[in-house]
C-alpha cells in the first residue's frame, strides 16, 4: 500500500518538473521573441532546461506550444489596450510569501490579464469556473490592483497539451466579493 502511494507522489512530483520545465522554456522563448533578453540568455536557459533529467521532447514541443499561444496572447493585448507605452510584463509574479503563482501578467493603466500555463492537466481547465485561477486572480489583484484603473482582469489559461488558451473577463468587485464570502464562512 504504502509503495504504491510512493509511486504516485514521484509520478505527481515528475508531472510537475516537467511543468515547471515547459513554463520556464516557453518564457524564454517569449522573452526572446519580443527582444527582452539577449540571445546568450535565452540560450543558458535552454541548456539549464534541456540538461534536466525531466527534459523530453515532449517538453520541448509543448514548450513550443505555449510560446505561440503567448505570442498571439500578447499581440492581441497590444491590439486591443495600444502599444506598449507605460505597459509591463511580469513573469514568474510572487506573492508575499516569494511562492510563484502564475506565469505572467500583462500590466498596464487601464488592464490587467493573468496567464497560467497548465501543459500536464488532461481535462479542459475553464478559467471561470477554476478555484486555481479565481485564487491566481486574487493574488494579482492584490499585489498590483494600485498600479491600474480597471474593473476587470482577464483570466487565461493556456494548455499546449490539448492545443488550446482559454480565458475569461472578471469584475475585480465580483472576485473580492468571492473571496470575501468564503472567508466569512
Amino acid at each position: 500500500m504504502v509503495e504504491g502511494m510512493m509511486y504516485f507522489m514521484n509520478y505527481d512530483y515528475r508531472i510537475k518538473l516537467k511543468e515547471k520545465l515547459i513554463s520556464e522554456l516557453s518564457i524564454a522563448k517569449v522573452l526572446f521573441d519580443k527582444k527582452m533578453i539577449d540571445e546568450e540568455e535565452f540560450k543558458r536557459v535552454s541548456e539549464r532546461v534541456s540538461k534536466d533529467p525531466q527534459y523530453s521532447d515532449y517538453v520541448e514541443k509543448a514548450s513550443d506550444i505555449a510560446w505561440t499561444q503567448l505570442a498571439l496572447i500578447i499581440e492581441a493585448e497590444i491590439e486591443e489596450h495600444g502599444a506598449y507605452k507605460n505597459r509591463r510584463i511580469i513573469f514568474n509574479p510572487t506573492d508575499k510569501y516569494g511562492n510563484i503563482f502564475c506565469d505572467l501578467v500583462l500590466l498596464s493603466k487601464n488592464n490587467i490579464h493573468a496567464i497560467k500555463i497548465v501543459s500536464m492537466e488532461c481535462d479542459f481547465v475553464e478559467p471561470a469556473e477554476s478555484k486555481e485561477m479565481m485564487n491566481i486572480g486574487y493574488k494579482v489583484v492584490d499585489k498590483f490592483l494600485s498600479q491600474t484603473s480597471s474593473d476587470t482582469i482577464d483570466l487565461t489559461v493556456v494548455q499546449p497539451n490539448l492545443l488550446i488558451s482559454t480565458g475569461c473577463r472578471v469584475k475585480i468587485d465580483s472576485l473580492l466579493d468571492k473571496f470575501d464570502n468564503r472567508l466569512l464562512q
